[in-house]
């Protein structure tokens, strides 16, 4: 897959992932997400 389009992608899965696990989540696991994208 091109580098490009993961760049763009990966930040974007994990802001959607983030908004819709809100206090689902442990606060760690949410900071792992969150510093990964």
């Amino acid at each position: 897959m091109n580098m490009l389009a993961l760049t763009i992608l990966l930040p974007l899965i994990g802001f959607v992932l983030l908004s819709f696990s809100r206090g689902r989540w442990s606060e760690n696991l949410s900071a792992t997400v969150g510093m990964g994208s």
